[in-house]
């Protein structure tokens, strides 16, 4: 019987940041897919475009009227908000447990500890 892997699906988890109650559902990608994005710079039209066509559903509003995900919409984020978005997005196709960290006090630091170290990933990747 042969063996079939699924996609998973993964809701990205804001409820430590000031974010807390966005949804964004996304679905995962492969390993190459994953390599590719961490090569990426985290603002550019490529990286948002990945992000986006992962993006399985959101819970984002404008004016009281639900707005379909987009590269304009990700566009119109402030800085902050954006690299929450993306931090957790990595987080979650990176296969980072749900339960590791579970108990730890404060969910941006730990958010910025990943940023940095993909910052840093990416500059020695440059050299």
């Amino acid at each position: 019987m042969a063996f079939s892997f699924p996609q998973p699906v993964y809701n990205l988890d804001f409820s430590e940041t000031r974010l807390a109650g966005l949804e964004i559902r996304v679905k995962s990608v492969s390993i190459a897919e994953y390599m590719e994005v961490l090569e990426m710079t985290m603002i550019s039209d490529e990286f948002l475009n990945r992000l986006l066509a992962t993006i399985v559903s959101w819970n984002v509003e404008r004016g009281g009227k639900q707005v379909k995900p987009s590269l304009d919409e990700l566009k119109r984020l402030d800085p902050g908000s954006l690299r929450l978005v993306n931090v957790a997005w990595l987080t979650a196709i990176g296969g980072v447990s749900e339960e590791l960290g579970k108990g730890s006090g404060n969910g941006e630091a730990a958010q910025e500890d990943l940023m940095q170290g993909l910052a840093s990933s990416s500059q020695s990747l440059g050299s």
